[in-house]
């Protein structure tokens, strides 16, 4: 019985070996996929990993290079990548905000009245007209490379083209109101504020 058994053990390992290489083979097919779905900036690119990844290093593997993306489009994206896994958009709101301290991602859009917050790769230049007033007085500030008050902010504003359908004492009431509370974007000294 012994040589039967040897026979059968050996024919067992043979097999087992070819499937771990038939599943190796597979797992690099995949990544050769992704890496190569990445290159062609699909929408919704795939990328797969051996082990779960965190919340965090999903959302990176998954964002598109060539164009910005908001909370829905990653929501979509996540669902998509593992149907198995629940994802809070809470908790995609935090892991974007912890990527965008890191410097993995940036904002380019924050979120006001119907407008969606924004986000893109550090490499796409999306440079374009500011959407909101706090981009607007975010880019007069770096543009007079000094601090300002909210008066001077909102003259230059005026002066440069900016009209504002609630008339200037609200737009001004407001602008205060959004800087005071963008503590990570805008810093106030006495009277004055300047861009972080």
């Amino acid at each position: 019985m012994a040589p039967f058994y040897e026979l059968r053990k050996l024919a067992s390992d043979r097999r087992d070996q070819a499937i771990e290489a038939a599943k190796a083979e597979y797992r690099e097919a995949l990544k050769s996929i992704a890496a190569i779905e990445r290159q062609l900036a699909v929408e919704t690119p795939a990328k797969y990993q051996e082990r779960r990844p965190s919340l965090a290093d999903a959302i990176v593997s998954l964002v598109p290079h060539d164009r910005t993306f908001g909370l829905d489009d990653i929501c979509g994206w996540l669902s998509k990548a593992d149907p198995s896994r629940t994802f809070t958009r809470g908790s995609i709101t935090s892991n974007l905000y912890v990527l965008v301290k890191r410097g993995v991602i940036k904002r380019v859009r924050y979120a006001s009245g119907n407008q969606c917050a924004a986000y893109a790769v550090p490499s796409f230049n999306c440079d374009g007209p500011p959407s909101t007033i706090l981009d607007i007085a975010e880019a007069v500030l770096r543009e007079a490379g000094q601090s300002m008050t909210a008066t001077e902010i909102m003259v230059t504003m005026i002066e440069s083209g900016f009209e504002s359908e609630i008339g200037p004492k609200r737009a001004m009431s407001s602008l205060l109101r959004g800087m005071s509370k963008r503590t990570s974007r805008f810093m106030r000294n006495g009277q004055k504020w300047s861009v972080l």
